[in-house]
């Protein structure tokens, strides 16, 4: 895909993602990673400590995660 999307033009998109990536997804992964070590609780648990409210951060964190991976398993099982 990224040497098809760079054939047709979409090349430029893959600079705003890559920095993206950089500054501002690696920075949270690592936040969420160095809070819950430090809390030592889970998805929800490191959101909610910061505001009871953001409880549906981790909440929502973790049901996209659930929800990629019950869409990526059989597509690749599929595939391969």
């Amino acid at each position: 895909f990224p040497a098809l999307a760079f054939q047709y033009g979409g090349g430029a998109f893959f600079i705003p993602y890559i920095l993206a990536l950089i500054f501002v997804g690696y920075p949270l992964l690592l936040l969420e990673v160095a809070l819950g070590q430090h809390l030592q609780t889970g998805d929800v648990g490191v959101f909610g400590s910061i505001n009871k409210r953001c409880r549906g951060v981790g909440l929502s964190a973790v049901l996209c995660g659930f929800i990629v991976t019950t869409y990526y398993v059989p597509l690749l099982s599929w595939v391969v």
